[in-house]
């Protein structure tokens, strides 16, 4: 895919995101209705008071909306199997990994050799006071 045109589908599709959900306000369908608001308050242990009823369901349903438009989306980003060699250009990295090997590390008894205080075979430090 030409890296214009890649950067202006991500542009499109972040704008569609982040555009206001004023048209919510003229459909008449309600995603959430009162039964279902009153459900949801008795799940999560909430007192709605009658005069912030309104508000919530028309703040569930712009949520409701919101997530519905996430579904819609063109799902580019998951659809193709990218890695450092192949995918789009703007996000080609490279994995600049260390090789996972075993090194010699200190033994207990080394390590209890360099402490300042030890009894036995623990460490001792000085009392931790908040």
């Amino acid at each position: 895919m030409d890296l214009e045109l890649y950067c202006n589908k991500i542009r499109n599709t972040i704008h569609n995101i982040a555009a206001p959900l004023s048209f919510f306000k003229f459909i008449d369908i309600m995603l959430i209705d009162h039964t279902l608001l009153d459900k949801l308050a008795y799940l999560a242990r909430l007192e709605i008071r009658p005069h912030e009823r309104a508000s919530m369901l028309r703040d569930l349903n712009e949520v409701v909306a919101w997530v519905e438009q996430l579904n819609e989306l063109d799902d580019l980003l998951l659809q193709q199997d990218y890695n450092a060699e192949v995918g789009p250009p703007v996000l080609a990295q490279a994995n600049d990994l260390r090789r996972d090997e075993a090194a010699q590390v200190l033994s207990h008894e080394a390590a209890l050799a360099l402490a300042p205080d030890k009894d036995a075979n623990y460490f001792r430090i000085p009392a931790v006071r908040t």
